[in-house]
């Protein structure tokens, strides 16, 4: 039987598209040539939630989740450039899964930034 290997885009609307994926380029380093952006390889969560969640805001219908090698370095980083960085005991209360921290692009979209345990 043929499989899904993986996530293949994730689309999305913008008030202003452009700017907006400038701020993912600049800001995360997310390196996107011609909409396309080479990852590297590596776990991915797919977990729909209840509607009643409060894990991410309400007034969204969604949240990505970023795998990142280094986090407390990408963290002063994002703190350097002047962007709020939301971090929880609780989120972190698991180490066997990793370390998570937020930030929101500036269309209020949450953005979770993870890196995982050593394996």
């Amino acid at each position: 039987m043929a499989q899904i290997t993986g996530i293949g885009g994730f689309f999305f609307r913008s008030e202003n598209p452009e700017a907006l994926k400038a701020w993912y380029v600049e800001q995360l380093g997310i390196d996107i040539q011609e909409m396309v952006w080479m990852q590297s390889a590596g776990p991915t969560v797919f977990e729909p939630f209840a509607r009643d969640s409060d894990y991410f805001s309400a007034e969204k219908e969604w949240m990505i989740n970023f795998r990142v090698s280094n986090l407390q370095e990408l963290i002063a980083d994002l703190k350097a450039k002047g962007i709020e960085v939301e971090e929880r005991e609780e989120w972190n209360s698991m180490p066997e899964i990793g370390t998570f921290a937020r930030v929101h692009d500036p269309e209020g979209n949450a953005i979770e930034l993870w890196q995982p345990a050593q394996q």
